[in-house]
Formats: C-alpha cells, sequence, structure tokens
C-alpha cells in the first residue's frame, strides 16, 4: 500500500506527460476553431415596393450566430436587366432577425433571394435561390408613427418616427396638421429626415386632433395620428421605473427614469421620501411605524439614482407591542402564565428573536422610496407608488 501511494502520484503524472507529448505532434490534436454555422432555410420572398421582404428559419443557437447576409440577384437566363438593375443587392443584419427587405430594386425585374448565416467560425453556404419574384412599382410610404405630443403655452410638440417602408422612394416631406372642433385647422411642412415640429398659434386647454404624414416622389401616405392639449407650464408627471435596491449593509440605491415631458418647465431637482412601515393589523398592506415620520432627500435634475444610507434612516426603532399576537411557546424552566421575559417569541416570517415584545418594526423593516420629480416654480409631481423595502437580520439592529 505504501509503495502505490509513493509511485501512483508519480505514475499519473509520467502517463499524462506521455499523452501530451504524443498529440502535441499530431495537427488534429489541438484545439480545432468553432466550425462554420449551417446553411438557413428560406421560408417565404414577398414584394414589398422596390423591394422584397426575405424572411428566413433562424439556425440553432448552438451555431452561435452573429449575422445573416442577405442577397437579391436577377434571374439567371432571363433578358438583361435594365442598366443599375443587374448586380447583387446585399444587406446584413444582425442574428436577433428572421427577415430583411432589400431595397432599391428595379420594377418588372424578376429577382431571386439567398441568405448566408456568419458566425466566429465562419460563413455558411448560401441557402438554395428561391423562387423568382419581381418587385411591385414604387408606392407612398407607410403611415409615420407618432411618438409623442406634449403641451406648450399655445403650441404642440409632436415627434414621430419615419416609415419602416419608404415605398421603394426616399421620403421627402412630412406634414404635421392639427385640429379641433370650432378651431381652425393648421398645417406645418417639414422636410425629410427631420421627426418633430411644433405647432404654435393654439388655444390653451384645448383638445387637439394631431396628423402627421409622409410623402415620396409617388404621393402621400395615411396618417398616424394622436391627440394633445396645449396648456401653460404646470408640475411634472411623477418619475417613470422607480426601484430600490438594498446591498446588505443598510444602504438602500433607488433608482429611476425622469418624465419624459417637464411639461413646460426645467426640472430643477428629484424628491425622494422614504418612512418606516410595520405590516397592516388588518388586510396585507403597510402602514406607518408608530412613532415613525417621514425622510426626505433631494437631488439635481440630471440624477437618476440616489443611495441611502443606514444613518439616513430613522434612529433605532424601540420595542413596542407586535401589531399581531405573537406565536410562543415557554422556554426551558419557565413557569406557565409568566411574561414573555423567558420565552422564545417565534415571529411570523421572521428571525428567532428574544424580547419582552415583538419590535414593532417587524425586522427593521423600512417603507420603500417615493420618489417625486420638484419643478420650480411650478410645483411638485404626484409621488410614485411605493416598490420595494428592506429589512435587517434580526429585531433590533
Amino acid at each position: 500500500m505504501r509503495i502505490f501511494k509513493r509511485t501512483f502520484p508519480y505514475r499519473h503524472f509520467h502517463l499524462a506527460s506521455r499523452l501530451a507529448r504524443a498529440g502535441a505532434g499530431r495537427p488534429g490534436a489541438a484545439l480545432r476553431p468553432a466550425a462554420a454555422p449551417t446553411t438557413p432555410f428560406i421560408a417565404s420572398v414577398d414584394a414589398e415596393g422596390l423591394g422584397l421582404l426575405i424572411s428566413w428559419i433562424p439556425d440553432p443557437v448552438a451555431d452561435q450566430v452573429t449575422s445573416y447576409k442577405v442577397t437579391a440577384a436577377p434571374v439567371a437566363g432571363a433578358p438583361t436587366p435594365p442598366r443599375g438593375c443587374a448586380g447583387h443587392f446585399t444587406v446584413s443584419v444582425s442574428a436577433a432577425n428572421s427577415a430583411a427587405i432589400v431595397h432599391r430594386l428595379c420594377t418588372g425585374v424578376a429577382y431571386q433571394a439567398t441568405v448566408a448565416a456568419v458566425s466566429n467560425g465562419g460563413t455558411s453556404p448560401v441557402s438554395p435561390a428561391s423562387s423568382p419574384v419581381a418587385p411591385l412599382p414604387a408606392q407612398v410610404p407607410q403611415a409615420p408613427l407618432i411618438t409623442s405630443v406634449f403641451g406648450r403655452p399655445g403650441a404642440l410638440i409632436v415627434s414621430w418616427t419615419a416609415p419602416g417602408d419608404d415605398g421603394g422612394k426616399s421620403v421627402t416631406r412630412y406634414t404635421v396638421t392639427v385640429t379641433a372642433k370650432g378651431k381652425k385647422t393648421k398645417s406645418l411642412i417639414t422636410k425629410a429626415p427631420a421627426t418633430s415640429a411644433t405647432i404654435k398659434g393654439l388655444a390653451d386647454g384645448t383638445r387637439y386632433s394631431v396628423t402627421v404624414t409622409a410623402a415620396n416622389a409617388v404621393g402621400t401616405s395615411a396618417g398616424g395620428s394622436a391627440a394633445g392639449t396645449p396648456a401653460r407650464a404646470h408640475a411634472p408627471a411623477g418619475p417613470a421605473q422607480v426601484s430600490a435596491r438594498p446591498d446588505g449593509t443598510g444602504t438602500v440605491t433607488v433608482s429611476w427614469t425622469a418624465p419624459a415631458d417637464n411639461d413646460g418647465d426645467a426640472l430643477t431637482g428629484f424628491l425622494i421620501t422614504w418612512q418606516q412601515v410595520v405590516p397592516a393589523v388588518k388586510g396585507t398592506g403597510y402602514v406607518p411605524a408608530p412613532g415613525s415620520t417621514p425622510h426626505r432627500a433631494t437631488t439635481g435634475p440630471t440624477s437618476t439614482s440616489v443611495a441611502l444610507a443606514k444613518s439616513r434612516f430613522t434612529r433605532r426603532p424601540r420595542c413596542i407591542a407586535s401589531p399581531w399576537p405573537p406565536r410562543t411557546r415557554p422556554a426551558k424552566g419557565s413557569r406557565p402564565g409568566g411574561q414573555l421575559r423567558g420565552r422564545r417569541v417565534l415571529h411570523r416570517n421572521f428571525h428567532l428573536v428574544r424580547h419582552r415584545a415583538v419590535c414593532g418594526h417587524h425586522g427593521d423593516q423600512r417603507s420603500p422610496p417615493a420618489i417625486a420629480a420638484a419643478g420650480q416654480p411650478s410645483g411638485l409631481s404626484p409621488t410614485s407608488r411605493p416598490v420595494c423595502w428592506c429589512r435587517a437580520r434580526h429585531c433590533g439592529d
């Protein structure tokens, strides 16, 4: 047994060394690079204005595809296409896509599409060519999508995104129109690629319907629609995406995103409010802890997070009566009917604690940070809804 213990490590190392030396001289023993992905399969090809919309079935995740190359080319053997229509037209899209549009093709010319997958291991063979498809004549663009309408004193600020399909001809202009019952219709024309415009001369407090159309060399698109109301500056909307994250050391990091619009008055800062809470006696909610008071902190207008350190929370809470009767069991040697001294108090859903009475703050819970955006001189926005809280490990920590 002693000999085995002494010689086994050497034999093991000697065998591994021999294998390493034997493999080092063989070209196939080295780590081979990742293989090229498999060939994609084209699912459909449709005419989309002066272009082709090509869809395919994505490669397996194991292929680790990074992009796809999509190509449209005139059908081989067909009559010679007009000048500028005979080349191979290729677009590249990320691996997250399973469809792409090849633009700037020629009407009356039949094209076939192919797709190839690209990864760090190389490029796959191109897919079999699709059936021939001829692009349609150029059409009017799709309707723009209005993304926001903000009210200003006597004006509306309208923003939109460009059409997903320009119909085969570049968009040259947009027309913004506002209408209201009993009011004169107003229009404004902006040149592409602008995607926002301000319509002035409107009546405050009146709700206007807003329409945006796009135009190219063929004609004008259908209109994207929305509505808005001009108004004087007022308190901004509350921040969005409010979250609070404890780090386990007594610090809570609160994050948010600023309101999409300042409602006509520049933001001057954010107000963060928090307060200690305890479970409600009735129901499932939380109520302010007895004796606790709201605490506040402010940040600048460009801030989107703040760290609330332990020292900025309320002082160590005192022990008070439990909001609900605690479940107890006598400790060893205690007498029936005695006080809570000498008993083990098991707090529901929290750690085992030993106190004369269960701490009223229930595991040192803290109220969720409540955030509001401050605007001067317009006032304060409505407070955001609570989002979360943190708790210490033991009652009274």
